[in-house]
């Protein structure tokens, strides 16, 4: 519990206007984490809508006519109430693409802005407010087809960039899921760096940046080793994740152990490994210190997690349960966490790219920093060496 400032349940559908669970067990799910709160009282829950297996369809539906935000709204708020949750996050990837309308972009501030006033109207008779975020895309031609950025900067307590999936197998080339600089042509606008720069540009206030880390990596099929060099396909499954093209921290220190070898890219600031024809780019806590430090130099409010499950919680790698998020904590914050395993790594003073913060006033949660960590349904479960899924108290 200490460490995470908010932890985000990731996510809940729609059917209709409506929330709805996405697993059998779900509300079971939400009193165990909402416990949580016995040993810190401090700790925020969120509960998040969409995901990008959730599409457009249903977004594109409740957006098209007042009532049916209305619907959507009184909804949620019934559902925030009812299971005990601090605040609440969109994830709909994204208006205005994917099949959502162009109109969908302008829908989408409406939305926000009737939310928010709705939190507000309840705040006013109860006392407690629910924190509103939502999580933007890095790439250039989404962020302009879904968001009206100097709109909803009024709405929102946290922009959550999704500074990740910037590269992967959909690609023909190696490249990094999440540099934190430019390397050259191929991801002059795909890093950490120019996304955040960007919301800053487009007029969101440093204050209200939550930028998003990885606790995963994206692979290749490639025999080849260097940034740019061709990729055939994506890289296998590994045991516990399953899923082509992607490995969890513990499946990189793993195959580290194995006989891959781990490169530094000292321009991107990122880790990749090798072996045979399988190549992947992930984060480890070299790299992450290094995203904190720009974070930090820069002025944004905090991180945001994708996610506690693909850190190494079983200690598979032998550096301690989640390695990774204790990284990034001690980064964060003056109180060093026991059990880091401790490295050195470069400033990243000289590469802060932040020009004068635009106005705003601090989130009205407070002017401390965030680590919003998602929760995803499946983390209630650990994969045995058998493959089978086997409950995870």
């Amino acid at each position: 519990v200490n460490l995470c400032t908010h932890i985000s349940f990731a996510f809940v559908v729609m059917e209709g206007n409506k929330l709805k669970p996405h697993e059998w067990n779900e509300h079971e799910l939400y009193k165990r984490l909402i416990a949580l709160k016995q040993k810190k009282s401090s700790l925020k829950f969120t509960l998040a809508v969409g995901g990008w297996n959730f599409g457009t369809e249903k977004m594109t539906a409740m957006l098209t006519t007042q009532t049916n935000r209305a619907e959507f709204i009184a909804d949620t708020i019934a559902y925030l109430e009812t299971h005990g949750f601090d605040g609440f996050e969109l994830d709909f990837e994204f208006p205005g693409s994917r099949g959502s309308p162009p109109e969908d972009k302008q829908r989408f501030t409406l939305l926000v802005q009737e939310l928010r006033e709705a939190f507000d109207r309840r705040a006013a008779s109860t006392g407690k407010r629910f924190s509103l975020g939502s999580a933007f895309s890095c790439g250039e031609p989404t962020i302009a087809a879904a968001y009206e950025v100097d709109k909803l900067v009024e709405y929102l307590d946290y922009f959550q960039l999704m500074a990740y999936d910037l590269w992967g197998a959909w690609e023909d080339t190696l490249g990094h899921n999440a540099p934190l600089y430019s390397g050259g042509a191929m991801d002059n606008k795909l890093n950490v760096a120019w996304c955040s720069q960007h919301y800053v540009d487009l007029g969101t206030p440093p204050s209200k940046i939550l930028v998003g880390l990885a606790t995963y990596g994206r692979s290749f099929k490639s025999t080849h080793t260097n940034f740019g060099d061709p990729a055939e396909d994506e890289g296998v499954k590994q045991t516990y994740t399953n899923l082509g093209g992607i490995l969890s921290y513990y499946e990189a220190c793993s195959l580290i152990k194995n006989g891959a070898t781990r490169y530094w890219d000292d321009v991107r600031k990122v880790p990749y490994l090798s072996k045979d024809d399988y190549w992947a780019g992930y984060d480890d806590v070299e790299s992450l210190i290094e995203k904190v430090k720009f974070v930090n130099s820069n002025g944004y409010r905090g991180v945001m997690i994708w996610t506690l499950d693909f850190d190494d919680f079983a200690n598979i790698c032998g550096e301690g349960p989640y390695p990774l998020i204790k990284a990034i904590n001690n980064a964060l914050t003056s109180n060093p966490i026991p059990g880091l395993v401790q490295t050195t790594s470069t400033s990243a003073a000289a590469h802060s790219t932040t020009k004068t913060p635009a106005p705003g006033a601090p989130a009205p949660e407070g002017a401390g920093r965030v680590v919003l960590c998602y929760f995803t349904s499946w983390a209630q479960y650990r994969l045995a060496d058998n493959g089978k899924a086997r409950f995870f108290p």
